[in-house]
């Protein structure tokens, strides 16, 4: 048996795997709630949270690291996901289901964009920005009261077209997508995918704006959102990409005489960042 071959081989399978799996997802939010933005240092309005799925935060090892919800001036934290493999797995060639974890790691952490960005939500409730205020605050006109209904959805679509500058001019956005999570989606449903209301009349809102409903959105609140107009209301500063799994594969390494195993590893620096208040209105709900 040529160990040293057969972890090439099982590299190059990881590798390939990682490649064409991460082709094939993407976030359904990403482009409408959050874009990417590359960085090359600190990040305003940045938020820092704890207990995101998918990748985990690299502290001074591979292993749960732990942030307080704050806002504030940072640098985007590294993020890091790994795959370790035995040694009796290599030798007895028992990988059957090292592409499946491979596959598993990689669509985790495509998510994890998406999951940072909606952690972010209920933060911008109550995590002061640098102007003292939250994200979502009434004097912003993107925080609307109230149960999720009919009635509020107007007021926030009222609210979102009506948006201004800073130097009260109109901005003019337009809004594209509704996102809820399970909780309201059957109201969502009722006020943008019936023709006709209980009473017969046409449904002014039906297919108003496009509905996404996304699991990852815990509680009553609901974000009508504009998404065409040059930039999201939320960001991932990305300042380190995450790229193909790196291998600690040396046979003669300390980690491996000592653990008989070797790993796979994917690594990224990034975080979510308010971006746009002006492109979204929220009903806070109850």
């Amino acid at each position: 048996m040529d160990l040293r071959a057969m972890l090439q081989k099982l590299d190059t399978a990881i590798k390939t795997v990682y490649k064409t799996t991460k082709k094939e997802y993407k976030d359904p939010l990403q482009g409408i709630l959050y874009d990417i933005t590359p960085v090359t240092g600190a990040v305003n309005n940045i938020v820092t949270l704890n207990s995101v799925p998918g990748m985990r935060e690299f502290k001074s090892e591979r292993k749960h690291g732990v942030a307080d919800n704050t806002v504030h001036t940072i640098a985007p934290r590294k993020w890091e996901s790994t795959l370790d493999v035995e040694r009796e797995k290599i030798e007895d060639d028992d990988l059957g289901q090292i592409p499946n974890q491979t596959r598993v790691m990689t669509t985790k952490s495509g998510r994890h964009y998406g999951a940072l960005a909606v952690a972010a939500l209920p933060v911008g409730f109550t995590a002061n920005l640098s102007d003292g205020k939250p994200f979502f605050h009434a004097d912003r006109g993107n925080l609307i009261p109230g149960a999720f209904s009919a009635g509020t959805f107007s007021k926030a679509f009222d609210a979102l077209v009506g948006m201004k500058d800073a130097d009260g001019d109109f901005i003019n956005p337009i809004p594209t997508h509704l996102i809820v999570g399970q909780e309201n989606r059957e109201e969502a449903e009722k006020i943008l995918l019936r023709e006709k209301l209980d009473n017969g009349q046409s449904n002014t809102n039906y297919k108003r704006v496009e509905l996404i409903v996304d699991p990852r959105i815990a509680g009553k609140a609901a974000f009508l959102v504009a998404a065409k107009e040059g930039m999201c209301p939320l960001t991932i500063a990305e300042r380190v990409k995450v790229g193909a799994p790196v291998a600690k594969t040396d046979i003669n390494s300390d980690r491996a005489f000592e653990t008989d195993v070797f790993s796979w590893g994917l690594r990224g620096r990034y975080d979510a960042a308010y971006q746009a208040m002006q492109f979204i209105v929220t009903v806070k709900g109850s």
